[in-house]
């Protein structure tokens, strides 16, 4: 009870004196927000995307510094030694069926150069690989009479020419994602 008198007991009280720092909270508050309008601006600063520094190379089929010139040039090369007389029908194909092998290696990251139709039905596919695993299998397929059947006996090796299955790969090269 001697508690509830004393804090009834109003004769106590005083006023409270004023702060004396009032100065320095200005200041403080002031800094405070100095900070964090620099803190702002840096967040903004530094969350744009950079500018490259090097000029970005021009894309595309036609572009004669595309990755693909090298295996253009490589089946344009072996059309051209067939035609000059250099190698035969027989290894033109051959060579043409290599060529798609070692540019599906190079752009899948996977020794495909012994694949045969059935490696190539069983190979795994997934969302990136599919395409291209199936254009090379196709490609491969449409080679096959031409490299391996007697022409007396199969039509399809009879017909196909060099240049028809040089088309073929670079279809496959061209068209590879």
């Amino acid at each position: 009870m001697t508690m509830l008198l004393v804090a009834q007991n109003t004769q106590n009280y005083k006023p409270a004196q004023q702060l004396g720092g009032t100065p320095t909270l200005v200041a403080a508050l002031l800094a405070c927000i100095v900070l964090a309008a620099l803190l702002i601006l840096a967040v903004v600063l530094l969350s744009r995307p950079r500018r490259g520094r090097t000029r970005q190379r021009p894309r595309g089929v036609h572009n004669g510094m595309s990755a693909n010139t090298v295996w253009r040039e490589r089946i344009g090369s072996i059309v051209d030694r067939y035609e000059a007389g250099d190698v035969t029908r027989d290894e033109a194909f051959s060579l043409l069926a290599e060529t798609a092998r070692d540019f599906a290696t190079a752009s899948s990251g996977r020794d495909m150069s012994a694949h045969t139709l059935y490696d190539l039905s069983i190979e795994p596919r997934h969302r990136l690989n599919k395409r291209g695993l199936d254009l090379l299998r196709q490609t491969i397929r449409a080679l096959y009479p031409a490299e391996f059947a007697d022409e007396r006996h199969n039509e399809s090796a009879r017909r196909t020419t060099v240049q028809q299955a040089a088309e073929w790969v670079s279809t496959l090269v061209e068209r590879w994602r």
